[in-house]
């Protein structure tokens, strides 16, 4: 896993290769003691989600002026919807509650115009991040499903990414991949020094 600075909040790189994916890489070492959250607060939650163009510069503008009401029960249902993804991706979790999300976010939608076709958008309003990234978790169930979903081999990591032919194994082979080599290597060696190092050798 590795991260960026947005407005001097680390953030994750973009790896998964969907934005709902995304989102849910937004936790990093999932059930682990050392859990890493980057939605530490709204403002975080903000920043990620105009970063990754939900919001747009203006709408965010707004979002950080909300009552502390507002902005606590918004980081809430994020992360009660992140986990709802991630662990029925992952997990063949059920998916009632990614659900009722995606349908409350239908019902305060209404098409636009997409080119020559038309698409679900949620207007500015007080539930638009939960609202916006739950319609983004929609066309990836819709258009994927939740078989598509991989999850980076290392235990040091527990990010997802897309993988509909089933050929990736880590997140980015760079970090995670080379660290898993590192650790093999250094396993190799040290068995083997414990090997010409016993007595009667």
């Amino acid at each position: 896993m590795t991260s960026h600075l947005v407005d001097g909040r680390p953030m994750p790189d973009r790896i998964a290769g969907h934005r709902a994916l995304e989102f849910c890489n937004t936790m990093a070492l999932w059930g682990r003691p050392d859990e890493h959250e980057y939605l530490t607060d709204h403002r975080a939650a903000v920043i990620w989600a105009r970063h990754h163009d939900v919001i747009t510069p203006a709408e965010s503008k707004q979002l950080v002026r909300a009552s502390p009401a507002r902005q606590r029960d918004t980081l809430r249902r994020l992360r009660a919807l992140r986990s709802a993804l991630y662990y029925a991706a992952i997990a063949d979790g059920p998916l009632d509650e990614v659900h009722d999300f995606v349908a409350r976010a239908v019902a305060r939608s209404q098409y636009v115009p997409d080119g020559p076709a038309l698409r679900l958008h949620v207007p500015f309003g007080p539930a638009v991040l939960v609202d916006r990234v739950a319609l983004d978790i929609h066309h990836l169930l819709e258009t994927y499903g939740t078989s598509a979903v991989g999850l980076c081999a290392s235990e040091a990591c527990g990010w997802v990414f897309l993988d509909p032919a089933h050929r990736r194994r880590w997140c980015v082979m760079a970090v995670c991949g080379n660290r898993a080599k590192a650790r093999r290597h250094a396993q190799r060696t040290r068995t083997r020094l414990s090997t010409t190092q016993s007595p009667g050798r």
